[in-house]
């Protein structure tokens, strides 16, 4: 985490509503975001309906989210 505070570019985070990321953090949110902090420039999105798989299982969703940070 300590490399990731060093980040300047925009990023984006696409997590699953039922993916590993989720499971992970179930118990511990606050580790979630801490994580999430680490990026000054993010832009989160919850992929619904989706495990792992996020960009084959809802497709629709995966390019919105992309549409709208990359030409917003």
């Amino acid at each position: 985490m300590a490399s990731w505070h060093r980040i300047t570019a925009q990023v984006l985070m696409l997590i699953a509503d039922q993916g590993l990321i989720r499971q992970r953090f179930a118990n511990s949110p606050e580790q979630l975001q801490q994580r999430l902090d680490c990026f000054k420039n993010r832009q989160v999105v919850a992929i619904s309906d989706s495990g792992h798989n996020n960009k084959h299982e809802q497709p629709e969703q995966v390019a919105a989210a992309l549409d709208q940070f990359l030409f917003v």
